[in-house]
């Protein structure tokens, strides 16, 4: 799918998060997941189909990389086609999938207020929101 960006790899070992790779996967399901009726479109939480088509280069330029204190999680942000809002990817650090394979996993992907990606649960480490 696509690497980490530079900046995310120096902030996981100067917090001496060990990585087995860079790299970013996502599973086949995972977009249709992020499509789900539950993140309805309308109220704001879904992405719009051109941000999940663009998924790649979401990740390879994102606008900011923040740290969820609180899951682990690094939260890849970048501007959607929809007014007002920030877009994110979660990608799960060093997951163990199947066939105990590990890579950096997008876990899932939304729509959010900017001030839903501040505050002290969450690190910028990369970039501005």
């Amino acid at each position: 799918m696509d690497w980490f960006y530079p900046y995310a790899m120096a902030f996981l070992d100067s917090q001496g998060i060990e990585t087995e790779n860079a790299l970013i996967t996502v599973e086949d399901r995972k977009p249709r997941r992020m499509r789900r009726k539950g993140k309805k479109f309308d109220e704001g939480a879904s992405l719009p189909e051109v941000d999940l088509e663009n998924m790649v280069e979401h990740l390879a330029n994102p606008d900011a990389i923040v740290w969820d204190k609180k899951k682990g999680t690094l939260l890849y942000v970048f501007t959607p086609e929809v007014p007002n809002r920030k877009g994110k990817f979660v990608i799960r650090v060093d997951y163990v999938g199947g066939k105990q394979r590990r890579s950096n996993a997008v876990q899932s992907g939304g729509v959010v207020q900017t001030k839903n990606l501040i505050g002290k649960d969450y690190l910028l480490v990369f970039g501005e929101i």
